[in-house]
């Protein structure tokens, strides 16, 4: 395995991770914004 292979893995780990962790963000985002939203009802 050379370089050039190595670092592109990493890219595609690195962003992998960038999407989830944003994903998970937003879901816990909605979520809060659903408990808030059954709260006040």
């Amino acid at each position: 395995m050379n370089c050039i292979t190595l670092k592109k893995h990493k890219e595609v780990l690195y962003t992998s991770l960038w999407v989830i962790t944003t994903l998970h963000f937003l879901l816990k985002i909605q979520m809060i914004c659903l408990w808030e939203g059954i709260g006040e009802s």
